[in-house]
């Protein structure tokens, strides 16, 4: 059996509005989920700025003033990033097979209702493994995706502020590359993207 070349249709928004529905029964651990990223990106622009503050006043002034206040919140820091990390991952990893599941649920759901003569003119086993394949894609899509898409915006946006606020005009160097960073990102992006849905395709 072989099956059938069916033209792609490109879903409104990114086909975000299909998938939306299914996230209804994950709104506790989406939202932890995206709170632990959050605070992670927080955590990683903090850090520097704690290891600056011991470079300055520990080494430079050469003093331990201060220093088991310093090496309490440093560890308490440490800590806080390591329970966060893991309550995120664990729900995202939560999210991910639960839209895996539901989303696999209703595809088989609907092949269900299909007509023996749609089987005979696809082939099931690229049925099946577009199913799994995609939704898995999906999956990882609402999960990991959001999750270290929130977690790197929230670090470049915390990191941008804190230059600024220790030199302006080094800040405004560093700022005026990003246009052509993402420029480049994107057109990239494209072409993979593209060139990833062929090999899939083939698969």
């Amino acid at each position: 059996m072989k099956k059938t070349q069916t033209p792609t249709k490109k879903l409104p928004f990114f086909g975000i509005g299909k998938v939306l529905p299914y996230l209804k029964n994950y709104k506790k651990p989406l939202a932890i989920m995206i709170l632990g990223s959050v605070i992670g990106s927080v955590y990683d622009v903090v850090i520097p700025v704690f290891q600056r503050y011991a470079l300055n006043h520990f080494i430079t002034l050469g003093t331990l003033e201060g220093l088991p206040l310093y090496i309490l919140l440093y560890l308490a820091a440490i800590l806080l990033a390591a329970l966060v990390n893991f309550a995120a991952a664990l729900m995202g990893t939560k999210v991910e097979v639960g839209v895996d599941k539901d989303l696999r649920n209703d595809a088989f759901a609907h092949l269900q209702t299909l007509s023996f003569s749609y089987f005979n003119q696809n082939s099931v086993g690229y049925i099946h493994a577009r199913v799994m394949s995609d939704t898995g894609r999906i999956g990882q899509l609402v999960s990991w995706t959001v999750l270290d898409s929130i977690w790197q915006l929230g670090y470049v946006i915390g990191a941008v502020v804190v230059m600024f606020s220790i030199n302006a005009r080094l800040a405004l160097l560093v700022v005026s590359v990003l246009p052509l960073t993402v420029l480049l990102y994107a057109i990239f992006q494209r072409r993979l993207t593209r060139v990833n849905r062929e090999i899939r395709e083939l698969n």
